[in-house]
């Protein structure tokens, strides 16, 4: 069994699934609950970006999310490890990581298919 299809259209699949508007605002009452919740669901679906990306050969993708997402991660949590700021400031790679995935799935319908086959199966995990 493959946990992992680094296709378009599992990416697509993945990309459509979304949060409602009154889950996400009563999340923000129970944050640490949220946190809990959300981070283990993007490091989840990471491998799925990242490989489809990867094979799609969008690599301006790939870099915007570099830049976008895990440069703020990595200042935030090791910069700005301490403080008053530091619990509110969690929030902001998950944020930011949603407003990308956001931005994806509007552009993932315009892309032509480049990937072969024969590469989308030698990726499979």
């Amino acid at each position: 069994m493959n946990l992992f299809h680094f296709d378009v259209e599992t990416l697509e699949r993945w990309l459509t699934w979304e949060l409602s508007g009154s889950v996400l605002f009563f999340l923000s009452f129970f944050r640490i609950l949220a946190l809990l919740l959300l981070a283990p669901l993007i490091l989840l679906f990471l491998p799925v970006l990242i490989g489809t990306l990867w094979i799609e050969r969008r690599y301006g993708w790939l870099l915007f999310l570099a830049l976008f997402v895990v440069v703020p991660a990595v200042a935030i949590y090791f910069i700005i490890d301490s403080g008053q700021w530091f619990f509110a400031l969690q929030f902001v790679p998950i944020g930011l990581f949603l407003f990308y995935c956001f931005l994806l799935k509007l552009t993932i319908p315009m892309w032509e298919r480049t990937a072969e086959p024969d590469a989308v199966q030698n990726l499979r995990i």
